[in-house]
């Protein structure tokens, strides 16, 4: 699992990197507010690189911290270790990724669905196609939390923020 981990946290770090730097180019005020729209971007970009890097740090560190804070013998470190499997450092064919390439591939649906129509109809798909991936598959709560969401990021974004989502080429 630590491997998955550092690949994850490694991934949702440069994503946020890159999404700082766009959201960096929102510098229209809302009105009334000297804050942007890419204000709460770079928040949440920030929290979750700090997320990412303690993710990161267990998942490399979390055994040496965990062996010296319980300060076990050195005799009783050499009986662990021997023990312990070795490693594989990635099965790409494993259930766990193959569930990772559907979700890029999904991810690659919904890009070029909110380029075509928009960002409502695209996200109408990426959530009840993620909640699926991850098992879901009760159709009445992928729809309550999709109409959920969406009523949500209408209510926060367009009507008290003002800010305008991405609209696509056809709609």
């Amino acid at each position: 699992m630590k491997k998955y981990d550092i690949g994850v946290s490694i991934v949702l770090i440069l994503i946020s990197i890159y999404m700082m730097v766009t959201a960096s180019g929102y510098n229209e005020a809302v009105s009334g507010t000297a804050m942007g729209p890419g204000v709460w971007v770079i928040i949440l970009c920030v929290i979750m690189i700090i997320l990412s890097a303690i993710l990161l740090l267990r998942a490399l560190f979390g055994d040496k911290l965990k062996s010296m804070m319980q300060k076990k013998s050195e005799a009783a470190e050499a009986e662990l270790a021997e023990e312990a499997p070795a490693e594989k450092i990635f099965d790409f064919k494993s259930p766990g990724m193959k569930r990772l390439y559907v979700a890029l591939g999904v991810l690659a649906v919904f890009v070029l669905l909110l380029e075509l129509f928009g960002f409502y109809i695209a996200v109408a798909f990426l959530l009840p196609a993620i909640m699926a991936i991850f098992g879901e598959r009760r159709w009445w709560m992928m729809l309550a939390v999709t109409a959920g969401s969406l009523l949500f990021i209408y209510l926060v974004f367009v009507l008290f923020l003002s800010i305008r989502l991405p609209q696509g080429i056809i709609f």
